[in-house]
C-alpha cells in the first residue's frame, strides 16, 4: 500500500530534469554555431561536452590543418572562446540524475516511483489501514465539530499527525514501519 508521495521532491527532480535537458540543447548549439556543424553525437556531449568539442575541431579543420596543431592550439588560433562551453558541461555536471538514451537521445529518468514510500508486508498494511479508517472518522466528525490537531496528536501517541502543508491527517509513517 502507498504510505506517501514526496510530491516536493518529484517536482524539484522535473525541474532539475528540464534544466538539464535545456543545458545540453544550448551547448549543442553553441557548439553548431561555432564550428558551423549539423551532426553532434548527444552521447559523446552528455559524456564530455569540452571533449567532443576539440574533437569536432580537429575533425573540422583537418583540410587546413597542414601544421598538425593540437586541437587545444587550434582553439587558441581560432580565438574560439570555450569558457560558456566550460561553464555549461560544470552546470550540467552539477545536476546529477540518471540517464538512459532511447534512440540516440538522453531521456532523464525522473521515475515517480522513487518518490513513493510503500509498505512491504501484511503487518505495515494493517497498521495503515487502522490509522486511515481513524482518519476517516475523524473527518466525519470535523463535519460537526472542531477537532484540535494538537490533541489527535497526543492522544494517538504520534501515530496519526497532522500535516500542515497539505492541512490534513495522516498515518505517522514512524508507527507503519515500526
Amino acid at each position: 500500500m502507498l504510505v506517501s508521495f514526496n510530491e516536493k521532491l518529484y517536482n524539484k527532480a522535473l525541474a532539475a530534469s528540464q534544466e538539464k535537458h535545456l543545458l545540453r540543447i544550448e551547448a549543442t548549439n553553441w557548439i553548431q554555431e561555432v564550428l558551423s556543424i549539423e551532426d553532434i553525437d548527444t552521447k559523446q556531449l552528455h559524456e564530455n561536452m569540452l571533449k567532443l568539442f576539440k574533437e569536432l575541431v580537429l575533425k573540422t579543420y583537418k583540410d587546413v590543418n597542414l601544421l598538425e596543431l593540437t586541437s587545444e592550439k587550434l582553439i587558441e588560433a581560432k580565438e574560439f572562446n570555450i569558457a560558456k562551453l566550460i561553464d555549461l558541461q560544470k552546470q550540467y555536471e552539477d545536476i546529477d540524475l540518471p540517464i538512459i538514451f532511447e534512440d540516440g537521445s538522453p531521456v532523464y529518468a525522473t521515475l515517480k516511483s522513487d518518490f513513493e514510500v510503500w509498505t512491504t508486508n501484511d503487518k505495515q498494511n494493517l497498521k495503515l489501514t487502522k490509522g486511515n479508517k481513524f482518519i476517516t472518522a475523524l473527518q466525519e466528525l470535523a463535519e460537526d465539530v472542531h477537532i484540535v490537531p494538537r490533541f489527535i496528536i497526543n492522544s494517538t501517541q504520534g501515530t496519526i499527525i497532522f500535516d500542515h502543508i497539505k492541512n490534513k491527517y495522516i498515518v505517522s509513517p514512524e508507527y507503519i514501519f515500526t
